[in-house]
């Protein structure tokens, strides 16, 4: 009888055991579901402009975004993330300030070091957003971060394209009077406009409507199409602005031109740009349109 008791709370032992493990398992599974990664910002900043900043890092943590602290010494370990905020400006300490000044034009340094200014300057790279939050004073990057600690939370998480990788263009006539141009993209187009001032985005169809690769613009800008004319939608001064009739959806963007502004045939090429992030197509030579109006041969 003691054999068999000493077996049974083995068995007993072990199945509970078990039974922990697949509760352990099961718990990380749902965990891993319901907290998904954090957001990940690396703040470059001196001792100085980091120890006034503990108010926006606590603002920031509590919107669950993990922050990772970096001085100007260890920066090349980051200096590639994709989110990075830098306090200070051109003339802060410990070497951040002349980190700085490789994002800052020489405008922007100097109108940073006039009494009471500031700024959050946004810039991008490819796939990576650089925030530079910089008063002419500590006083005034701690005025810089309490205005832009509300954008500073969304960006992360919502990630940061480029705007700029087009996946294709199709020209379509509507009609015998209008012809189409969609232009689908890699990435969502901001539909509201964006309240970031530094916000630049445009879509440039260029036209070589006499078919003469000879007359007109050329150019890496051209494909070295010899473009006669060229008509844009351009994201500028916090809204959407074209001399033509457009519409944008999630990912498409379609702007409708009377085939008179044009001619009956001609050969295009699309352009995107934001900042100097650039997509041409097609990306060499070009592509022809022929009106439905013209006989087919």
């Amino acid at each position: 009888m003691g054999e068999f008791m000493k077996k049974l709370s083995f068995t007993i032992c072990v199945l509970a055991l078990s039974s922990l493990l697949v509760q352990s398992m099961f718990l990380s599974t749902v965990n891993a579901q319901q907290y998904p990664e954090k957001p990940k910002i690396v703040v470059l900043a001196s001792s100085i402009d980091f120890g006034l900043a503990i108010d926006f890092f606590r603002f920031l943590r509590d919107k669950g975004v993990e922050l990772i602290h970096t001085d100007a010494s260890n920066f090349d370990k980051y200096k590639e993330e994709n989110f990075i905020i830098i306090l200070g400006g051109p003339d802060a300490y410990e070497g951040v300030g002349e980190i700085v000044r490789e994002y800052l034009t020489v405008e922007e340094q100097n109108w940073l070091r006039q009494e009471d200014n500031r700024k959050m300057f946004v810039k991008t790279k490819d796939r990576q957003l650089i925030c530079i939050i910089a008063g002419s004073d500590r006083d005034m990057t701690k005025k810089a971060e309490e205005e832009n600690q509300e954008k500073i939370v969304g960006a992360p998480i919502k990630a940061f394209p480029d705007f700029a990788d087009i996946v294709r263009v199709t020209v379509a006539p509507q009609g015998l009077e209008i012809v189409v141009f969609t232009i689908q993209t890699a990435d969502k187009i901001p539909i509201v406009p964006s309240t970031d001032p530094n916000f630049d985005l445009s879509y440039t169809i260029a036209f070589d409507l006499d078919k003469n690769s000879a007359t007109g613009k050329t150019g890496p800008l051209y494909n070295d199409i010899g473009a006669d004319k060229e008509i844009s939608l351009e994201f500028k001064d916090l809204g959407w602005k074209s001399d033509y009739s457009w519409e944008i959806s999630e990912n498409t963007v379609a702007v409708k031109i009377p085939i008179d502004d044009l001619s009956l045939s001609f050969d295009w090429i699309v352009r995107s740009q934001r900042g100097n992030n650039m997509d041409i197509i097609p990306s060499e030579g070009h592509s022809s349109f022929r009106s439905p109006k013209l006989p087919p041969w």
